[in-house]
């Protein structure tokens, strides 16, 4: 690999919600794509731990976000 090529990184993609003028961008939020189901984020918060490391606080309020969804 040459010096002024740059490895992969998640920073370097945009999502189409970061694009200006996107009308969903506005009223969406990231929980929102994706795909749990309440009781299992209801059972991760509880553990505390995915694949036995311990979660994170964003990932804390993510999986709050997910679990106080909706049926």
């Amino acid at each position: 690999m040459g010096a002024t090529e740059k490895f992969w990184s998640p920073h370097s993609i945009k999502s189409g919600r970061d694009q200006p003028g996107n009308p969903k961008a506005e009223n969406e939020l990231p929980s929102s794509h994706i795909k749990m189901s309440p009781e299992k984020a209801k059972k991760i918060l509880h553990d505390g731990t995915i694949r036995g490391h311990p979660i994170t606080p964003a990932q804390r309020g993510l999986f709050g976000s997910i679990a106080g969804r909706k049926k």
